[in-house]
């Protein structure tokens, strides 16, 4: 079984994360910002995470695909997320149906997979 890979926004990641801190907070836009923050090892220079507005992850519940093979906004997922330099990496979290509805969760494209092969 292949997995399903998304793009999800950071922002409902944090507002599922940090409910009582969502109207506290600005809520990044749709395109994001770029935040860097240290993780306090100044010993590693990879300890850093970046948060550019979206985050890689895998669905490992739910998600429901409709006919054109995209997820369905009616059902929640829970997801991973994969992404080692987002400071969610590795988090668990249930999105809602409703922000897959209003576009926060995405289908993950592939380009130049290792079927391609220029050389021919």
């Amino acid at each position: 079984m292949t997995d399903t890979k998304v793009w999800v926004s950071t922002a409902i990641i944090d507002s599922i994360l940090h409910p009582n801190d969502a109207k506290k907070k600005p809520r990044l836009g749709m395109h994001g910002s770029i935040g860097v923050s240290s993780n306090h090892d100044h010993d590693d220079p990879d300890s850093s995470t970046i948060n550019w507005g979206w985050t890689s992850a895998i669905v490992l519940e739910g998600g429901k695909t409709g006919d054109d093979g995209g997820l369905d906004g009616n059902s929640a997922i829970k997801i991973e997320v994969e992404d080692p330099q987002s400071e969610f990496h590795r988090r668990v979290v249930e999105v809602p149906g409703k922000a897959i509805e209003e576009g926060a969760v995405v289908m993950m494209n592939y380009h130049g997979d290792d079927d391609d092969d220029d050389d021919s």
